[in-house]
């Protein structure tokens, strides 16, 4: 043990004399601090937002809009008639004082137009709520001028042609037409849902109403804004579809509108995805708007910094015997009293050792930088469950465990770069295969996906080195996604069992270890 011990430390040391490792693991640690940071930079991530927020809905936006329609349409009241019509539905007779617009319906949106702008400059707080503020204010907002216009197009209906079908549709638009008016104007959002409850009625989209149910329960005063609930109705949504799945024991097919029968592992996953979410929303932990940017701005640093881990870590393993070999150099080695397996397996744990180092390098700088430029509470723990109960894993623990996780393909490339150097003298060659395997990812994914019906392809090794999503299935619980280590993998497109990918990758290991070991002890040292 303490000559093993030995020849790993003599191993390490003679790596860090080298001064290409120096300027890799230089380059490794700037880009993995400076990596989140350009992304924010060239993402322009809050410009985004602005730029996709609702226009025209401050006060002197809307007058703007309102004056622009009256100079084309004129006086709006010139196209407007009154009377008292009368119906009788189920002998009960309703009298109504009606608006009759004789305009035409070109110029409709016009007059709905300078009418809804006229009552949200009289009526609406500006101060209090700020239109582009909040998502309540702009859903209501939006649903108040469509709902206006519903109502000024009943009523271009004239007198003699509304029967009790048009007066039961007026009936209903003016209900809707007041719930979203006391919405916007009360910023209420029971009356908001009351809104959509009935349009809900008319159009099917009951999962949406129970999805705002469900935000303004968690945001009952109205103050998140648009992109901030966005993001939350995107988890809630998939909350509601994941329920649903459940109770109807199927799981969602290669199409939306398909099913396929849901398998005991899936329904563990759903069950505990429903169990993470509720446990995030009621203690609202959930992935906010600033989590997501700034797990995106880490994965970017240190997806990019990989580069120079792989770059590494591939050239110690193919030069690591092959160029002692070459150089004659090994020869101190062979000659000492010191089994070939220990010096083999010393070299291997060096490389192995410089994997993880840099895994380590590459987590601390990105989650520094990201939490130095956002703030540490953007950096958000990993949800699972075990035992039936919620759980978390501390931000850079995790963060770490799914950067190894990545990086379980460079571990089999650099293998297979470990038993050429232990099978030739010619670093290059076991330099350039290895790469050639990294550059090639690409490629194969394309062969992957055109054949993905193929239960062959389950047994290439391409297809079971990438184990990200299936180590960590709640990754988006987090603001994570699954795109770490994109230098190096790629997502099957149809899911291969965990245990079948371990397994597999195992048996393939110990492949390439035998043929390494096999290849350095027959090896005559000159």
């Amino acid at each position: 043990m303490n000559k093993i011990l030995a020849l790993y430390i003599n191993e390490m040391t003679k790596v860090s004399r080298r001064i290409s490792v120096w300027i890799l693991l230089l380059c490794m640690a700037l880009t993995t601090f400076l990596g989140p940071r350009f992304f924010l930079r060239v993402a322009d991530i809050e410009r985004f937002y602005e730029e996709t927020a609702i226009s025209a809905v401050t006060k002197p936006d809307i007058t703007k809009m309102r004056d622009s329609a009256r100079e084309e349409l004129g006086d709006p009241n010139q196209y407007v008639d009154h009377s008292t019509i009368r119906f009788t539905i189920q002998n009960e007779v309703f009298e109504l004082f009606a608006t009759y617009l004789n305009i035409d319906e070109s110029d409709l949106s016009k007059y709905s137009t300078i009418s809804c702008a006229n009552s949200i400059l009289i009526n609406y707080n500006f101060d209090a709520y700020p239109i582009e503020s909040t998502f309540l204010s702009t859903s209501a907002y939006i649903g108040y001028i469509i709902t206006f216009r519903d109502v000024c197009y009943l009523n271009s209906v004239p007198f003699d042609q509304r029967d009790n079908v048009w007066f039961q549709n007026y009936s209903r638009e003016c209900d809707r037409l007041d719930y979203v008016r006391t919405a916007l104007f009360s910023h209420d959002y029971e009356s908001f849902i009351k809104y959509l409850e009935m349009d809900g009625i008319a159009n099917g989209r009951f999962t949406e109403t129970e999805a705002v149910r469900i935000l303004s329960e968690i945001d009952p005063q109205g103050t998140f804004d648009s992109s901030e609930s966005s993001n939350l109705l995107e988890l809630i949504s998939d909350y509601l579809r994941y329920k649903q799945l459940l109770s109807m024991n199927v799981d969602l097919g290669d199409s939306a509108d398909s099913y396929i029968p849901l398998t005991a592992a899936r329904r563990a996953q759903l069950e505990n995805s429903v169990k993470i979410l509720e446990k995030q929303f009621a203690d609202h932990t959930y992935p906010s708007r600033a989590t997501t940017i700034s797990a995106s701005a880490i994965s970017f640093g240190m997806n990019t910094a990989q580069f120079f881990l792989v770059l590494l870590v591939i050239i110690l393993a193919g030069s690591s015997i092959s160029s002692e070999m070459a150089t004659g150099s090994i020869k101190s080695l062979i000659i000492a009293p010191v089994k070939r397996w220990k010096i083999f397996l010393a070299k291997l744990l060096a490389i192995i050792t410089w994997i993880f180092s840099g895994s380590l390098v590459i987590t601390l700088g990105a989650s520094l930088s990201m939490g130095l430029k956002s703030g540490f509470s953007t950096l958000a723990p990993y949800y699972f469950v075990s035992g039936g109960q919620v759980r978390t894993i501390p931000y850079v623990l995790f963060a770490l465990l799914l950067f190894l996780a990545s990086n379980i393909p460079l571990l089999v490339y650099v293998l297979v770069a470990y038993a050429i150097s232990c099978n030739t003298k010619n670093t290059g060659v076991a330099v350039g295969i290895s790469t050639g395997l990294v550059l090639s990812n690409t490629v194969t994914q394309v062969i992957i996906e055109a054949f993905s019906s193929s239960r062959w392809i389950d047994f290439l090794p391409m297809a079971n080195m990438y184990l990200t999503d299936k180590i960590f299935p709640y990754l988006r619980f987090n603001g994570f996604n699954s795109d770490v280590g994109g230098t190096i993998s790629f997502q099957m497109p149809h899911s291969i069992p965990l245990s079948f990918s371990v397994t597999y990758l195992a048996i393939f290991s110990f492949v390439l270890l035998f043929i390494a070991y096999d290849g350095f002890v027959r090896k005559d040292i000159q």
